[in-house]
């Protein structure tokens, strides 16, 4: 049971600045690499949820986000891909709504992920 875990999250901007105007995205991924310490046994669930950032609040309250993609992998080791197309489109069509990813990985203490 996953909700019997603790919680790791992480927040990242991306600057998107570099992209020529009115270039066409087709596609967004957010490649996260996994290596879990010997303690983490293979059976141990983990579910890794990217969430779109739509507004920052104060120091010390959550963003306001949805969650873009969450992906439950076999195994605790290895490059997952997450599809952040949907967060990427929203940033190219309003930068100025571009407040980051929020990577949540559920059972990841348990696995020494970090």
């Amino acid at each position: 049971d996953l909700h019997s875990f603790p919680t790791r999250r992480s927040s990242d901007l991306f600057d998107l600045a570099a992209l020529p105007a009115g270039e066409l995205v087709t596609g967004a991924e957010l490649h996260v690499s996994l290596n879990a310490s010997d303690a983490c046994k293979p059976s141990t669930p983990l579910r890794l949820t990217v969430h779109d950032i739509t507004r920052r609040l104060r120091t010390g309250e959550e963003p306001i986000m949805y969650a873009v993609d969450t992906v439950r992998p076999e195994t605790p080791e290895g490059i997952l891909s997450l599809d952040v197309f949907p967060a990427v489109q929203r940033w190219v069509a309003k930068p100025k709504a571009n407040h980051g990813l929020w990577l949540e990985v559920k059972g990841a203490k348990a696995c020494g992920i970090r």
